[in-house]
Formats: C-alpha cells, sequence, structure tokens
C-alpha cells in the first residue's frame, strides 16, 4: 500500500481510492482476531473504514453482497474493491450493551429478519471464502496437528460431515454476529460491521451460536423474543445431530484457545465427553432454553 506523506498529511493510494488520514481502529494494531489488515480513515472527504478479505473474488462477493438492494439496510455501504481490501462506510451509531440489546424488542426482530434474509439466499459458488472449509476446520487441524490430538481431529471432523450431509444447502453467513459488531444507528436501526468473515457456508449455524456466545445469559433471560430466532436450529437439536452440533463450537472454541497459547484447555476439551461438554459449557444450556417450545 504505497503511502504519501506531505508535512503532516499523509494517504494511502488504493487504486481509486485515496485514503487520508489512514489509522488504527484499534490502538497499536492493524490486525484484527481472524489476522485480517483493518483501518479507518475517509475518502472524499467520508470517514470509511478499509478491511482485508480472504481473497479478491472474496472481496468482490462481499461488496456484491453488501450493496445489495435486499441487504443493504443492514450493512455499511461499500465503495469500492481494490485486490482484495474493501473501502466501507464508517458507520455512526452505538453499541448497545447486551443485556440492554437483548430486551429491546425492536432490536431483537431487526436482528431475525437480518439472519432469516441472510440465510434464505442460497450461495451455489463458493464466492471465495468458506467460515469452516478456509477458517475454522483448518486452524482446528493445526491445534490438532500441534498437540498430538490426531484422534480427536477426528471424531470432530465426523460429526462435522454429519451435519454437512443433513445440511447440504450452502447458504450466507455472516459469521461473526456479536453485540460488539452490531451498530445501533440513531434512527433505531441496527447495521452489522466487521464484515470480513461474510462468507457462503453448508453451515450458517456459526451464525447462531456466535449470539448466543455474544449475547449469554442476557438472551437466556429474554428467551420468548429469541424464539423465532433460532427456530431453524431446533430440528437438529436431536439425539441424531446434537453431538454434531456441539462439535461445531468445539471446533471454534479449541481453536481460539490454541491461538492464545492456552494447551491446558485444549487438552481438557479433547479429553471431555460430549455429556460433560454439555453440561458445563454455558452455549449448550442457552441454545435448549431459547429453542424451547
Amino acid at each position: 500500500m504505497p503511502a504519501s506523506n506531505k508535512g503532516k498529511s499523509q494517504s494511502i493510494q488504493l487504486g481509486n481510492y485515496l485514503i487520508s488520514k489512514p489509522q488504527a481502529i484499534k490502538e497499536n494494531t492493524l490486525v484484527t482476531k481472524v489476522g485480517r489488515i483493518s483501518y479507518k480513515g475517509f475518502f472524499e472527504g467520508n470517514p470509511v473504514k478499509v478491511y482485508e478479505c480472504h481473497s479478491k473474488k472474496h472481496a468482490e462477493f462481499v461488496q456484491k453482497i453488501t450493496n445489495a438492494p435486499e441487504s443493504k439496510m443492514y450493512f455499511p455501504h461499500t465503495y469500492g474493491v481494490y485486490n482484495n481490501f474493501i473501502v466501507s462506510e464508517w458507520v455512526s451509531g452505538s453499541i448497545i450493551k447486551p443485556k440492554k440489546f437483548a430486551r429491546n424488542a425492536n432490536c431483537v426482530k431487526q436482528l431475525k429478519d437480518f439472519i432469516k434474509s441472510l440465510h434464505s439466499f442460497e450461495a451455489e459458488s463458493h464466492y471465495g471464502f468458506d467460515y469452516f472449509e478456509d477458517y475454522i476446520d483448518p486452524r482446528f487441524k493445526r491445534c490438532c496437528d500441534t498437540s498430538g490430538l490426531d484422534g480427536f481431529y477426528k471424531r470432530i471432523k465426523e460429526d462435522y460431515l454429519l451435519l454437512k450431509t443433513a445440511h447440504n444447502t450452502s447458504a450466507l453467513s455472516h459469521p461473526d454476529i456479536t453485540p460488539a459488531n452490531i451498530v445501533v444507528t440513531p434512527d433505531g436501526k441496527i447495521k452489522l460491521i466487521d464484515n470480513e468473515l461474510l462468507s457462503s457456508s453448508h453451515l450458517p449455524f456459526f451464525d447462531y451460536f456466535n449470539v448466543i456466545h455474544g449475547f449469554g445469559v442476557s438472551l437466556k433471560k429474554n428467551a420468548e423474543l429469541w424464539f423465532d430466532l433460532f427456530s431453524p436450529v431446533r430440528p437438529y437439536l436431536t439425539p441424531e445431530y446434537e453431538d454434531a452440533l456441539m462439535s461445531l463450537w468445539i471446533m471454534r472454541i479449541t481453536g481460539s484457545y490454541f491461538v492464545d497459547g492456552r494447551f491446558d484447555k485444549v487438552l481438557k476439551l479433547a479429553e471431555a465427553s460430549y455429556g460433560d461438554l454439555k453440561s458445563n459449557l454455558r452455549m449448550w444450556d442457552i441454545l435448549t432454553t431459547v429453542c424451547q417450545k
């Protein structure tokens, strides 16, 4: 990314997009938790966010989805793409605390409508990035290879293949729907930010799991508001698929523990039975609560 310096003025030229006053969004880092570059600046006087996608094909896909008439109400406007970088509108608004969001019927309804709209789009093509195939699974395998847990990897991967067979339609997935990534604009509309993981996937279950992970017990306490949002998950809460659903989340959190160097946590998960995991993981308790009739 060539930069120009003129006195105190700084800018970055990304193809046709001149980004002025670039700076890190989080202090002292340009890299997100999933290893992608992300920073803010100005384009033609408008505040923007520049973030890195998996590939140019993936960036073009993100632009197509975020600017589509049926979904643009939920996303910041994408000005354009340069290689695998997105130049996106910087959204003004508030991040509502999980407890307050969870009991706000209007916000919950908007989130439900967003997820329903997103998952109803069948993605026939790979679009350059699949959250599970290109991120979760490789990270989990790397963890197991490093930790000598080949049997653990094979057991969990078999569960994934079971779910993939049952849920064999590729759909759109965010899949980082947490309170920190939902901005509520001054007119009360929600906007989803941090969209560098937006992808096609056979397993959009991660969208629901990340909602549970982010909103926690505040979601459980307001379960009646969230019941309809989780309706697509209920058919999979059967003895045939329950362990497989749990395995998806095991892969997700095991990988997170691994990159943090928490080998103790990794080994504890590898040694635990499904019954112990369901008893000890708060996520499963909340999932079954919000899915009850």
